[in-house]
């Protein structure tokens, strides 16, 4: 075992008493994890937890006197750097939903290997390391010979689909690749993914290839599944069919991440529209979240709840809303929208329909075929406004003649 000081401390809340001797016997061969306590129940943890102090705590869902949701947002309210990993026997989304609105920072489903149990609770103690790092300190690798790390790393995500998610991530990526940089768009889609068809790209090797690579993930296997665009954008294909998502785990993105922010100046990931384990796991990655909208009440609704699940996921300070397809109000002004969500919108891109439709069934993104369009133009000015930031800074005369413009 590591020494004491060097352990990730863990608490296992669960009302059946033969879980949680099994748990502590999983976790007690497993180099540098230290069961430190115990609870039947939410309300037990929540009287615990103040002398104890875990790290993270295991959390059981269905239990008496407490719940584990209702303790879950209790303890992340009061202790913010402790992480909670719910595992249960429940499976719906439904659960893991509730469970990452209250602040979870992952969900199992039993029954678990212990394996299993062990690279998710090092996972996420090394996530919340990095995010309680104070801005500007260099964050490092947890790996032998740790050296810095890129914060380079860009989540596109939506709770809602239809909302252009998959086009803004694609044309900002070879935007942002027109500009000479080393660019890489991962099509994290793995059911539904279209990355490859907006691109146009032929002979894909998808991305659950790459995992079943004899030699395992690293640099040299990674290289050989890295697609080329005519634009010097690198990408990575989602699964061919919507059943070989299956073989893609968390511990895989865990691995490619890394080994993509060393090597590419900006790393980019097309998410799905849900709150599943792979989203959540980009989401937790990112140095930077663009989650698009549009002006229809149903979408403001839902970006809303997003969110609200991001900032119990301690993700809001990174998150920016883009209002995508902006055109016409039909009563829905932009003030109202910010007041809705209560933050303000990052980028607005106007609606430009038939190019759109265009350079998808063409293969051909609209920021290289019609690079004359106020679209591209504004996915250009996005660009700058997060590789250059300091721009954003101007006079206030140059921000009033910015809030004219559709971006």
């Amino acid at each position: 075992m590591s020494g004491q000081n060097e352990n990730i401390k863990v608490m296992i809340v669960d009302d059946i008493d033969r879980t949680r001797t099994d748990i502590k016997r999983l976790l007690y061969f497993e180099e540098g994890l230290e069961v430190v306590g115990e609870a039947a129940n939410g309300e037990e943890a929540v009287q615990q937890v103040d002398e104890l102090l875990p790290d993270i705590i295991l959390m059981d869902v269905n239990m008496p006197v407490m719940d584990g949701i209702t303790a879950t947002e209790y303890i992340t309210r009061t202790h913010p750097e402790i992480s909670i990993v719910i595992i249960s026997i429940q499976g719906e989304h439904e659960y893991l939903k509730k469970a990452m609105a209250a602040g979870a920072r992952e969900y199992m489903v039993k029954p678990v290997s212990s394996e299993e149990i062990a690279s998710t609770l090092r996972q996420v103690y090394s996530l919340e390391k990095r995010r309680q790092k104070k801005p500007g300190e260099e964050a490092v690798t947890e790996t032998e010979g740790a050296g810095q790390v890129k914060q380079n790393l860009i989540t596109v995500f939506s709770g809602k689909g239809g909302v252009g998610k998959s086009v803004l991530a694609s044309n900002f990526a070879v935007s942002l690749a027109k500009q000479e940089k080393e660019v890489v768009l991962v099509d994290l889609d793995l059911q539904f993914g279209d990355i490859s068809l907006m691109l146009n790209l032929s002979n894909i090797k998808p991305i659950d290839d790459l995992v079943q690579e004899p030699d395992g993930i690293n640099e040299s296997t990674l290289s050989n599944y890295l697609m080329r665009h005519l634009s010097g954008l690198h990408v990575l294909s989602a699964p061919l069919t919507p059943q070989d998502s299956e073989r893609v785990t968390e511990e895989h993105l865990s691995k490619i991440i890394p080994l993509l922010q060393e090597r590419f100046d900006h790393v980019i990931i097309d998410t799905p529209s849900t709150f599943q384990e792979m989203t959540l796991c980009a989401l937790d990655h990112a140095d930077m979240i663009l989650l698009p909208m549009l002006t229809d009440l149903s979408t403001i609704k839902n970006t809303r709840t997003t969110l609200h699940v991001l900032e119990a996921l301690g993700h809001l300070d990174k998150s920016r809303v883009i209002l995508n397809m902006d055109g016409p109000s039909y009563g829905v002004e932009l003030e109202d929208i910010e007041t809705s969500l209560g933050t303000k919108i990052f980028h607005r891109i106007p609606r430009e329909d038939k190019n759109v439709t265009v350079s998808i069934n063409k293969g051909d993104p609209v920021t290289m075929a019609q690079q004359s369009t106020e679209l591209t133009h504004s996915i250009q000015r996005l660009v700058e406004k997060i590789i250059n930031p300091g721009e954003e800074k101007k006079s206030p005369a140059h921000k009033s003649r910015q809030k004219n413009r559709a971006g």
